[in-house]
């Protein structure tokens, strides 16, 4: 779910990739992670399939789960052997040979087996709770969730607190309470790919045609510095990130029309008519995405 969600691949647990560092849980852990993904269409596991912008690779929390994992699952299938082992035994002291009627003096009431065993379950459980909450952080952290919704939900991030639950959870898994603080009004946002193109289109309509280029190469000009800013500023409210996005848009468009018969004013409408422009076509694509939601099913 981890690697749909953020829009990974399963190339990250290709069995020859355990193969070549043959720790059994480490390919137990790509195996069954392959198994989930089986039939995905969001993360084939198909080499021909990957087309993505940006990040060739997956961060590490994605990347690296066989290898995070693997040891993990060595450790709790040793302490579960320690500890059926411990249950079939006898303890006592002295021990008594019913076979020859022998008395033997011991030590089999030391319980360092099921000390061991214990320590192993603990840190396997606070490892896999610190993998879990890698993960989490991800996806509420608007850097590196690849544009999944504000706060997992539809609302604008300083009205919903979907998330909070959760985030105390996944903290609380990892035995790390402090680690709270750092998403206490951590947010999300949506993508922006549809968005640029429809509301440079928009405001070159307005633009006159002698002091601008086509909208289409304006926009085509400013896609990737937007969608970068727009990725920052997902934790914040619609309104102050559309108006923000309008002021970021201003250097790079006076770099393509000029400063030649500008005005200060000008450029105040332009901000204010851009502003406008991208609140109204993510406002309008937000209310029919949500009407007719049209996610791949996996």
């Amino acid at each position: 779910m981890g690697t749909e969600a953020l829009d990974g691949t399963a190339q990250n647990y290709h069995l020859f990739i355990s193969a070549i560092r043959s720790h059994p849980g480490q390919a137990e852990a790509s195996s069954n992670i392959l198994a989930f993904l089986s039939g995905s269409k969001i993360s084939p596991n198909d080499e021909s399939s990957n087309t993505r912008i940006g990040l060739t690779q997956d961060r590490y929390a994605l990347r690296t789960a066989p290898q995070w994992i693997g040891p993990q699952l060595e450790d709790l299938q040793l302490a579960t052997r320690q500890v059926s082992t411990e249950l079939n035994s006898t303890t006592d002291n002295p021990l008594i040979n019913t076979v020859n009627g022998h008395i033997h003096q011991g030590g089999n009431f030391q319980a360092m087996t099921i000390t061991s065993a214990m320590e192993k379950t603990m840190t396997a459980l606070q490892n896999l709770g610190r993998f879990i909450y890698a993960q989490c952080s991800e996806m509420i952290n608007s850097m590196t969730n690849k544009g999944l919704p504000a706060n997992l939900s539809v609302d604008d991030p300083s009205q919903s607190f979907t998330c909070t639950g959760s985030i105390q959870h996944t903290c609380a898994g990892c035995g790390d309470d402090k680690s709270m603080d750092q998403f206490y009004g951590a947010r999300f946002g949506s993508k922006l790919e549809k968005v640029v193109p429809e509301w440079f289109e928009m405001v070159g309509g307005e633009l006159e045609a002698s002091q601008t280029q086509s909208a289409v190469e304006l926009s085509h000009t400013l896609r990737i510095p937007l969608l970068q800013k727009w990725n920052q500023l997902f934790h914040v409210d619609l309104n102050d990130r559309c108006v923000t996005m309008a002021k970021e848009t201003v250097g790079e468009m006076l770099k393509i029309i000029g400063f030649d018969g500008l005005t200060l004013e000008d450029i105040r409408e332009y901000q204010h008519l851009v502003a406008a422009a991208l609140k109204k076509v993510y406002s309008r694509m937000s209310a029919e995405f949500i009407r007719n939601q049209k996610t791949q099913s996996t």
